[in-house]
């Protein structure tokens, strides 16, 4: 099982510079693109394996989130169904 996330972009990324940032950053957080269909905002979609979770699985979403929301993407929790305003919200989502 794992914890699923998705990052929206709001207005056009530099997919670029943030693939650089995030690469660096992820070791245990899985990553994948989610390709806008027509009129929608691209996205990237984050698996946090479950069997994995750990300080340093949260340290290194905590680094990717802070990277996404700094650049105006909004991030939801898919199985909450919200958005995620706040990263202790989150992670007593992940680890009660």
């Amino acid at each position: 099982m794992s914890f699923n996330l998705i990052a929206e972009a709001q207005m056009q990324a530099e997919w670029q510079d943030l693939h650089s940032e995030l690469a660096s950053a992820r070791m245990l957080v899985e990553l994948f693109p989610v390709p806008a269909e027509a009129g929608e905002s691209d996205a990237i979609g984050i698996s946090v394996p479950l069997r994995a979770a750990s300080e340093d699985v949260w340290a290194e979403l905590v680094v990717m989130l802070g990277a996404l929301t700094r650049r105006g993407m909004r991030v939801y929790d898919l199985q909450a169904g919200r958005e995620v305003l706040s990263f202790e919200e989150l992670r007593r989502g992940l680890w009660g």
